[in-house]
């Protein structure tokens, strides 16, 4: 009896020995099939994404866009958070129906990937220009060369000469809500509790038709580049806006147009 219960034990020992091996097995056997189904999952969701991106997969290689996690007053684009369609020329070669913006910020230009891939900024190196809905803008110093200045451009008038407007933001402390008007955005939901807020700034500039850049603070500083016809671009200005109302924008984007069409 002694010999057979030992025997039975050590029978036991090496079933359950046996068995311990084999579940090791059937373990590691399973882990690689699920890291190769993971991987071919991953596979499949890259393959998707790159034929939902079709053409512009090149545009969506740059690193993820900057993300402000923080509470915040106005906002870090150049004037809404929402991406628009538009074009863009990036290393030679022109993309359509690309939604884009603007971090004001960083001045980065930031594309709105497919299959919910995070926003990718292009590397401005390769940014000639763009059209967000509407609006163009230019990248001046791949255009003129880096001695011209950085950053993005909105083009206002588009002729023989160009007047530009660049908007900045930067981030500030607002412990009393005073800086609500400086966000340029409409402050009708301005967050009193909220202490970080995003200052607006603009500055304004003339490209001249050989290629000039020329800032502008103020508005007789464009009639200047035309110094034959000074007197005329006064008159006409004042007979167009009343008592001097038009702004600084206002005012450049009609004189050019006017002395480049009369």
């Amino acid at each position: 009896m002694w010999y057979y219960s030992q025997h039975f034990r050590g029978d036991c020992i090496y079933i359950h020995e046996a068995f311990s091996i084999m579940s090791k097995k059937l373990f590691l056997v399973t882990v690689a099939v699920l890291g190769f189904l993971a991987a071919a999952s991953a596979q499949d969701d890259y393959d998707v994404y790159m034929q939902e991106s079709g053409g512009l997969s090149l545009l969506y290689r740059g690193r993820q866009a900057y993300i402000y996690d923080i509470l915040f007053n106005g906002t870090y684009w150049w004037s809404t958070p929402e991406f628009r369609p538009g074009t863009v020329r990036y290393n030679g070669k022109a993309y359509r129906n690309v939604p884009m913006n603007i971090d004001a910020v960083r001045q980065e230009l930031v594309v709105q990937a497919p299959a919910g891939v995070n926003g990718k900024v292009l590397d401005n190196r390769y940014v000639d220009s763009c059209r967000i809905g509407s609006e163009k803008f230019i990248n001046l110093q791949a255009l003129l060369g880096p001695d011209a200045p950085g950053g993005y451009w909105q083009v206002l008038y588009d002729g023989q000469a160009k007047f530009l407007k660049q908007v900045t933001k930067k981030l500030d402390s607002d412990l009393d809500g005073s800086k609500r008007a400086l966000t340029g955005t409409d402050f009708s939901e301005y967050k009193v509790k909220v202490t970080n807020v995003f200052i607006y700034k603009a500055a304004y500039a003339c490209l001249t038709e050989d290629g000039q850049f020329v800032p502008v603070r103020r508005k007789q500083q464009i009639a200047n580049l035309y110094k034959s016809r000074k007197r005329e671009s006064r008159h006409y200005m004042n007979r167009l806006q009343a008592n001097g109302t038009f702004d600084l924008e206002t005012y450049g984007k009609e004189l050019l147009k006017y002395l480049e069409t009369k």
